[in-house]
């Protein structure tokens, strides 16, 4: 019976943190939620630089593609307008653009986390990112699109897989 009312105690410990997070937990959430987006575009500049360099052959300077991405990821700032007062509106934050408003599969499985991630904003991204590369390369954009949809999609599946097996 003791472990039983320490594990209870350790819960209830647990939830209190959740419910009020210290101030560390809140300075980290910040800091977080801060460099999340600077940092997803500075990793998927890397990204495409490498499927422009390796696939595609053009010759690129890293420093010559940021700003084409930095433009295409102010796409983020219409999808944070858009899905904010849908998330306050449910109050979840499971609010979704794309094909995961089919609700096909259960919660958790690969299909399900699939869909969910195959977002009308993140079309929108890849192809502003395509069109840009097109203007920066002076050639079609539509071959660039298909490449950075293919790395996209490969990127989808192994997050979704990675997610069911831990869901």
């Amino acid at each position: 019976m003791p472990s039983l009312v320490g594990s209870e105690m350790c819960i209830r410990d647990r939830y209190e943190s959740f419910e009020n997070p210290g101030t560390v937990s809140v300075a980290i959430m910040w800091l977080s939620n801060i460099l999340s987006g600077p940092l997803r575009v500075v990793f998927f500049t890397l990204i495409v630089l490498l499927i422009v360099k390796f696939f595609f052959g053009e010759s690129a300077k890293y420093s010559e593609l940021l700003p084409y991405i930095s433009y295409a990821y102010l796409v983020t700032v219409l999808e944070t307008i858009v899905k904010t007062p849908l998330m306050l509106s449910k109050w979840s934050i499971e609010v979704y653009t794309g094909l995961g408003l089919l609700g096909i599969g259960e919660k958790g499985t690969f299909i399900y986390n699939l869909l969910a991630g195959l977002d009308l904003f993140s079309v929108w991204r890849i192809v502003l990112i395509g069109i840009a590369l097109g203007v920066f390369f002076n050639k079609n954009a539509k071959p660039f699109i298909i490449g950075i949809s293919i790395y996209w999609l490969f990127q989808l599946s192994l997050f979704a897989g990675i997610a069911a097996l831990f869901t």
